[in-house]
């Protein structure tokens, strides 16, 4: 655990939120708090109709242990830890729409320390623990779009990643893929930079839930890297794109990627590198060249009219 205090936990940032109480949790202590028992809750007095968001990291440390993210008994994410010592990270940012009045945010684990099995932690410590938190904030949302577009992982309106831990090269997404929102406009592609959990399977792209493209894993292939365009997208709603594949099988061995992950196995439908979205440099030259001749035949016929 970290020396440097932490904010206290749960705490919340602006005034659209107010915590009104929490249970299942211990004393705060310099590093954060644990959850004890197998439910922990915070109920938050929502002040107006917005989106808001949530922010929480942390470990766990029991083998086979789970942690599930829920608010008002809607599941967020779910975290697995399958190792058998140590600590697990996990984390996210889940973006919020709450209406006025109270909501329950849950946290509930599978296993604490009192739980019967064959790898235990904190034996001395007579508490039955959950899992360690070392942050858990409540938070006006961001814009919809991140101020710079083209990496879209770290948007809070990203869903699906299941392990967003410091120092990760390789994140593991859910079986039900990951989304993230686009930008509107014309001329726009969709980079990615994905690891199948299951060699051979497709992948799956889709804009706003309608089928965009299927790409195959060639054989022999572990890093997948590819662009397509997407169609034109209005300004006047959000969009999101969406990539799913086949869950992978279950799978005990710590690979380069499974040991990074903190995850089940079989939970892990791929894995994710980069998505962006980008511009190609020949739309814009053309878009500037058309523009540029139809001032140009403008100036022609409106000399050609006065001059008539």
């Amino acid at each position: 655990m970290a020396d440097a205090p932490v904010p206290p936990i749960p705490h919340v940032t602006g005034d659209l939120v107010r915590i009104q109480r929490s249970s299942g949790f211990s004393p705060q202590e310099a590093w954060g708090r644990w959850s004890v028992g197998q439910r922990t809750e915070v109920v938050v007095d929502v002040r107006a109709d917005r989106h808001l968001q949530l922010a929480y990291q942390g470990n766990l440390f029991q083998a086979g242990q789970r942690l599930t993210v829920s608010v008002d008994g809607r599941v967020l994410q779910t975290f697995a830890y399958a190792n058998a010592g140590g600590a697990a990270p996990f984390g996210a940012r889940s973006r919020l729409h709450l209406s006025p009045g109270q909501h329950v945010v849950a946290f509930t684990v599978n296993r604490s320390s009192r739980s019967p099995g064959p790898v235990t932690f904190a034996p001395d410590d007579p508490r039955d623990l959950g899992a360690a938190f070392t942050t858990l904030r409540f938070s006006a949302d961001a814009p919809r779009t991140p101020a710079n577009p083209a990496d879209l992982l770290g948007d809070p309106q990203t869903t699906g990643l299941l392990f967003t831990g410091p120092g990760q090269i390789f994140r593991a997404v859910s079986g039900e893929g990951l989304r993230v929102p686009v930008p509107s406009g014309e001329g726009l592609h969709l980079e990615y930079s994905v690891v199948p959990a299951r060699a051979g399977h497709p992948f799956h792209i889709l804009v706003d839930g309608q089928p965009l493209t299927r790409v195959t894993v060639p054989a022999g292939r572990t890093l997948l890297k590819g662009r397509v365009p997407l169609p034109s997208l209005p300004d006047d709603r959000p969009h999101a794109v969406t990539i799913v594949a086949a869950a992978g099988p279950p799978n005990h061995t710590a690979d380069y990627l499974l040991a990074q992950s903190a995850v089940r196995p079989e939970q892990v439908s791929f894995y994710v590198d980069e998505i962006r979205v980008s511009r190609p440099p020949g739309a814009t030259r053309f878009v500037g060249q058309a523009l540029a001749l139809l001032v140009a035949v403008g100036t022609v016929l409106l000399f050609r009219r006065l001059l008539g």
